[in-house]
């Protein structure tokens, strides 16, 4: 059996072109070598590209994990005291407080059954916020820590 030269190849994507297969090559050619060499060397580049995107959607879901997180304990310390929602968070029980003092303001928009029928609902609400926000910005500025209830009966014309 005579040697006589092998074909150039570096990849398997060329030798599938040619129409060979590994075994076509010769058992000493180094050219073998050197196309399962490429080969592993693609498939590890490939494993870093993924593992790249990988760590930056994790990096993304991170963030927004943490935004989630901010919003939940923003909206957590709003309806709470500190050291309630704290000891919450922590998973310890909370004792109920007593309180030798305590104001209860119950409010009532006059005609508010009127005004849900002459305006759009989105208007409502935008009235009802800023109302309430104003009762926010005052307990604020005296320092009142206050508990909300709402309670809004919707008349509905057919809704039985």
């Amino acid at each position: 059996m005579i040697f006589l030269c092998s074909p150039k190849l570096r990849s398997l994507q060329e030798l599938e072109e040619r129409k060979m297969h590994l075994s076509d090559i010769a058992p000493h050619d180094t050219t073998r070598d050197l196309i399962l060499l490429n080969q592993q060397r693609l498939a590890e580049m490939e494993l870093s590209n993924q593992l790249e995107r990988k760590k930056e959607e994790l990096r993304v879901l991170s963030k927004h994990l943490a935004i989630e997180k901010k919003k939940t304990e923003t909206l957590l310390y709003a309806m709470l005291p500190q050291h309630v929602a704290n000891q919450l968070k922590e998973g310890k029980k909370v004792a109920a407080g007593e309180f030798e003092t305590c104001t209860i303001l119950f409010s009532d928009v006059v005609t508010f059954t009127n005004i849900c029928a002459a305006c759009e609902p989105i208007h409502i609400v935008n009235m009802l916020n800023s109302m309430y926000s104003k009762f926010d910005r005052l307990t604020s500025v005296h320092e009142v820590y206050k508990v909300s209830v709402c309670v809004v009966w919707w008349l509905c014309m057919g809704c039985g």
